[in-house]
């Protein structure tokens, strides 16, 4: 597919405004501006449909919930709701949503984190905390619960899906003198299995793990600058004997 085959639908923004967005059953929802970066001038998130010309609707204004310029640092759409980040030097980072079927705003989850450790559904909020552990909010009861442990020494970034938690180790520098571990949890948070991901590693402040599909989880050793490069079955998991394979081989 060229240029030539593209074809205009409608203006969203200029390239003085910039555009942050993401795609949801046929929307775009987006914000004007790069989020997170100095020059904001508006916290609005729009809705406009993919595939006609008609106009972009004003979905929620952070305003209205008091977050001020500056303070956003995340948001997307997912099953009715808005999420957004949002990060002040006090409280580090929370968490909160839109309805945008009833208008209504939830409260404030205090995660520390941003979307790196977190994941959102309809009922709860779920997080995990280096160093302290798995955390969980219910929306019902504005009840927030540590609901396991942490895993051990290290920096980890969580990953959920509706079958297995995965936790993923990263390193500040390259002169770290320990190889980075994947754990698998189910979502009762009892720990499945483990891999060593021995391989040298291009970025060591950058995290090995990519995506993953069906049948395997994707693994990356320098994952600006190549294709990922290893992969995991998960028909291993919970053999005690994961292999790390070299994609190709």
């Amino acid at each position: 597919m060229d240029k030539n085959n593209h074809i205009p639908v409608k203006l969203i923004s200029t390239m003085q405004e910039r555009l942050t967005g993401f795609f949801e059953h046929g929307y775009l929802y987006f914000f004007k501006g790069s989020i997170a970066l100095l020059g904001n001038t508006n916290n609005v998130i729009y809705k406009t449909a993919v595939f006609d010309n008609s106009e972009s609707v004003k979905i929620a204004d952070a305003e209205d919930k008091g977050i001020a310029v500056g303070n956003l640092s995340w948001f997307y759409p997912l099953d009715g709701y808005i999420y957004f980040y949002t990060y002040f030097p006090e409280t580090k980072y929370r968490l909160c949503r839109y309805s945008m079927e009833t208008g209504q705003w939830s409260e404030f989850v205090n995660t520390e984190w941003c979307y790196e450790n977190v994941f959102t559904d309809n009922d709860k909020v779920y997080w995990y905390l280096n160093g302290k552990g798995f955390y969980e909010y219910t929306y019902e009861t504005g009840i927030t619960e540590k609901v396991a442990d942490f895993i051990g020494d290290g920096l980890y970034v969580a990953s959920y899906n509706d079958e297995y938690i995965y936790l993923y180790q990263f390193f500040e520098t390259k002169e770290s003198s320990v190889s980075p571990m994947f754990y698998i949890f189910d979502r009762q948070y009892n720990l499945i299995d483990s891999v060593l991901f021995d391989v040298e590693m291009e970025d060591y402040s950058l995290t090995f793990y990519v995506t993953e599909l069906e049948d395997y989880v994707i693994l990356s050793s320098a994952v600006i600058s190549n294709p990922p490069d290893y992969y995991l079955l998960k028909s291993e998991f919970g053999s005690g004997d994961i292999k790390v394979r070299k994609i190709g081989d």
